[in-house]
């Protein structure tokens, strides 16, 4: 009988350790695809180059109402990526009307970019991200990346969904 309350404390221990774990992952982990974003790509071959279109919907926002967007942060959110971006060749719309661009950066560290505006974008927008010129990864597989962005005046980053980028 003096096993079971150790046994129990041992479990609950693991559980702790699990939930932990689990806790420090980036974004948020979506079962159901609720936030899914929609894209296209052009080919789609593996090592190609190629066209993506990534789209950030209105409803994707809508938790930033109000707000104006500044920056929209795109990453690998494994780091699995091995595609080139040309980050020359990034183009943003919306509404079907080109957006200037301030700046287009790599993010350190992983596959990805960081767009900073021209002109700032309201938040109940539909987005769309035209990247030109990408050399796509070497491998098969599903690439996920993630969606950040910024508002005016707001320092902090607002996840909006990702995308699952399959190429055969």
């Amino acid at each position: 009988m003096r096993l079971v309350p150790f046994a129990l404390a041992s479990i609950v221990l693991a559980g702790f350790a699990i939930i932990t774990q689990a806790a420090s992952n980036e974004g948020i982990i979506s079962f159901g695809g609720l936030d899914r974003l929609g894209y296209s790509i052009d080919g789609g071959g593996v090592g190609q180059v190629d066209s993506y279109t990534l789209n950030i919907s209105s409803e994707n926002l809508k938790n930033l109402k109000g707000e104006t967007l500044s920056v929209i942060k795109i990453t690998s959110a494994d780091g699995r990526y091995d595609g080139v971006f040309d980050l020359g060749s990034v183009s943003v719309n919306v509404q079907g009307k080109p957006v200037p661009l301030e700046a287009v950066t790599p993010v350190e560290g992983r596959a990805g970019m960081q767009i900073t505006l021209g002109s700032k974008i309201p938040a109940s927008s539909n987005v769309e991200i035209k990247i030109s010129n990408v050399k796509n990864p070497t491998s098969v597989g599903e690439f996920k990346f993630d969606a950040h962005v910024v508002g005016v005046g707001k320092p902090l980053r607002h996840y909006v969904g990702n995308w699952v980028l399959l190429f055969e």
